[in-house]
C-alpha cells in the first residue's frame, strides 16, 4: 500500500495544514520557518499512516497464499 491509496486523506490533510502555515506566515512574516515546519509535519504524518497501513495490511493478509 502507497501512499497513493490514500490520495483524499493526504490532500486533505495538506491542504489543512498548508491553510495554517500560510495564516500564520502571514501574521508573523516568517513564511519559511511555518511552510518547513508544515513540511516536515506533513512527511511526519504520510510516513506514520504509510507504516500503519502496511503493518494492518499484514496483519488482514495472514494465511492467504501469495502466488
Amino acid at each position: 500500500m502507497t501512499l497513493k491509496d490514500t490520495a483524499l486523506i493526504s490532500v486533505t490533510a495538506l491542504a489543512e495544514i498548508m491553510r495554517v502555515a500560510h495564516i500564520a506566515a502571514g501574521s508573523t512574516r516568517q513564511s519559511f520557518l511555518f511552510y518547513s515546519v508544515a513540511a516536515l509535519l506533513y512527511l511526519a504524518l504520510t510516513t506514520v499512516s504509510t507504516t500503519a497501513f502496511q503493518r494492518a495490511e499484514r496483519y488482514a493478509s495472514r494465511g492467504v497464499r501469495r502466488a
